[in-house]
This record gives structure tokens, C-alpha cells and sequence, in this order.
């Protein structure tokens, strides 16, 4: 899973997303996952994936590692 956020030009605003591939590698084209609120600056969008998203994930991938010993995980923090 790589998260961060993204430019939308239709909506002309800024909007959280998670990417996530079904491999280690996060090689091929991976399904995306959008928030469904949008900002008007990048600055807070990142804010707003910082506080709200990145924590759930951090707890979910430390979950399934957890919970199934054949799921191997790498997590990178991009910062």
C-alpha cells in the first residue's frame, strides 16, 4: 500500500488516495482508493491523509501481519 494524494483536474482539487497491488513489490497496476473529500491545496490534503488515513493503515497492515503468518509485509514511510 503507498498512500499520499493526488491532483484531480476534473474536480480541480487536490483528494487523499491509498494505492494497494496484490504483490511485495507494488509492481503492476494497482487499485486505487480515493477520499471522498476534497482540498483546495496540497498542503492540506496531505494533512488530512497524515491525521486521518496513514494511522488506520499503519494499524490495519500491522493486523494482518499479525494475523496471518504466510502475509509478508514491507512498509516504507515516504517522507
Amino acid at each position: 500500500m503507498k498512500g499520499g494524494v493526488i491532483f484531480d483536474e476534473v474536480l480541480n482539487a487536490y483528494i487523499p488516495i491509498v494505492h494497494t497491488w496484490d504483490n511485495i513489490d507494488c509492481t503492476g497496476e494497482p487499485k486505487e482508493w480515493r477520499a471522498e473529500k476534497t482540498f483546495s491545496n496540497e498542503d492540506d490534503a496531505m494533512n488530512y491523509y497524515k491525521i486521518n488515513i496513514r494511522p488506520k493503515l499503519q494499524k490495519f497492515m500491522s493486523n494482518m501481519e499479525k494475523d496471518v503468518s504466510k502475509t509478508k509485509m514491507k512498509y516504507k514511510k515516504l517522507e
